[in-house]
């Protein structure tokens, strides 16, 4: 078996990391863990459905809005 074969089907850390954020400081921590231009590079690999929710957790901080009282 050729080692870069198995190299390359290893899941990014960095990806893997941002599919499982639910919290801006998740993703805060990530940022501060990683170079930039691994985060990037890994931001670049997710699918548009993660990178939406993802921007919606920065703007809700994690916060669950379904079933929430219809007055706020």
């Amino acid at each position: 078996m050729d080692s870069t074969a198995s190299l390359s089907n290893t899941p990014d850390p960095i990806v893997a990391a941002l599919k499982e954020a639910t919290r801006r400081e998740d993703v805060r921590s990530i940022v501060a863990s990683y170079p930039s231009d691994r985060v990037q590079k890994a931001w670049n690999q997710l699918d548009q459905l993660t990178k939406s929710s993802l921007l919606l957790t920065r703007e809700f901080n994690g916060t669950i809005i379904a079933g929430q009282p219809e007055s706020l």
